[in-house]
């Protein structure tokens, strides 16, 4: 969720990107765009240790990339004016988000992140200031293992980080494409909170440090553990940057499918007896399902529309939570990941072939 601070945001509110991209992909200048990353093969190098220069020039190559075959590779910007103000987070908050959308991208994917180049614009700040971005960048990058291997640096009127991440497999790649007919859609997380948080700051209301309240729109929670013990069984996959809505609609574009959507959106959770919760699991384990935890059955209804409470959430960008469908028959195994990795879902709705286009709030 891109939010356009200008006063003239309202004056244009088209979806820029989509126009960009549609003008660049028909020129024949693209290669891969439209997915949250990029995914580069590398061929098998040929070593000629006659050649000394080349030699010097693989050697400090190969230092970088290490064996990888595949490379998952994201950029992304974060802007000051457009995607926060300054007095809304500190700088340590402000460098730890520019770092994890970066690398949420990654995550989406099923890639383990590893490098980052770094192009950030520094606006007159002192130098303890300075310091202070540079300190939560790298506590970022520690937490996710992830080493700094360039950038640059520029002096400007405003802050602005602009980062590149790179990233390996952890086994099978998601991509937004693979959605099928009759597929569930589910999302981690509760969704709606960030667009909660945005409406709270634009009533000038501050942010205390450890503010529970704001925590997902400070430091959204990447599911990278979840996303890697699913990938195998998951069709198809984003990260909610600009609402449910708007990614609904590029996984409908891509997958050239449409989506029949809950009611209400349903909360997948444990039903907690404490009286026959023993006999329940050991009735579940006899019948080969955990009847412990239920999710709200798909509705086959196609002329379902949300209710005005989910729709403000489904406009809620900068979540950063997973969208992601699966196969009916694999609901169980998606249940059970959930409950290893403590991961709460919501059920979304269903994919048909009838092609639905929602209204979603353009943040940029």
């Amino acid at each position: 969720m891109h939010h356009n601070t200008s006063n003239n945001s309202s004056k244009r509110n088209f979806d820029k990107e989509s126009l960009f991209l549609r003008e660049l992909c028909a020129k024949s200048a693209t290669k891969g765009v439209g997915d949250d990353g990029v995914v580069l093969s590398k061929p098998l190098a040929r070593h000629d240790k006659a050649n000394t220069t080349y030699h010097n020039t693989f050697t400090t190559f190969a230092k970088v990339i290490d064996s990888a075959r595949e490379f998952v590779i994201a950029n992304d910007g974060f802007c000051e004016g457009i995607h926060f103000k300054r007095e809304w987070l500190s700088l340590e908050q402000i460098a730890k988000k520019a770092m994890l959308v970066n690398i949420s991208d990654i995550v989406a994917m099923n890639a383990r992140p590893k490098y980052a180049l770094a192009s950030i614009l520094l606006p007159p700040l002192k130098p303890r200031e300075i310091l202070q971005i540079a300190r939560s960048l790298k506590e970022v990058a520690r937490d996710f293992g992830i080493a700094f291997i360039g950038g640059d640096t520029m002096s400007g009127d405003r802050l602005e980080f602009h980062i590149t991440v790179f990233g390996t497999p952890q086994g099978k790649l998601l991509f937004r494409k693979g959605l099928q007919k009759g597929d569930l859609l589910f999302c981690t997380g509760r969704v709606g909170e960030s667009l909660k948080s945005l409406q709270a700051l634009s009533r000038r209301q501050k942010i205390s440090k450890n503010s529970k309240r704001f925590s997902r729109f400070v430091a959204p929670v990447l599911r990278a553990d979840f996303v890697k013990s699913c990938a195998r069984f998951l069709h198809c996959g984003i990260d909610i940057s600009d609402g449910i809505y708007a990614e609904l609609n590029r996984l409908s574009a891509i997958n050239h499918l449409g989506f029949c959507l809950a009611k209400k959106s349903s909360i997948v959770k444990r039903v907690v007896d404490s009286k026959s919760s023993d006999k329940r699991s050991d009735k579940s384990d006899n019948k080969g399902g955990d009847k412990r935890w239920q999710a709200q059955k798909p509705l086959k209804s196609s002329k379902v529309l949300p209710r005005v409470l989910q729709k403000s959430a489904y406009l809620s960008g900068e979540e950063y939570e997973m969208l992601f469908s699966i196969s009916p028959k694999d609901k169980l195994a998606l249940l059970r990941k959930a409950k290893q990795t403590r991961t709460p879902l919501c059920f979304i709705g269903t994919a048909r072939t009838k092609i639905t286009h929602f209204t979603p709030k353009i943040w940029h």
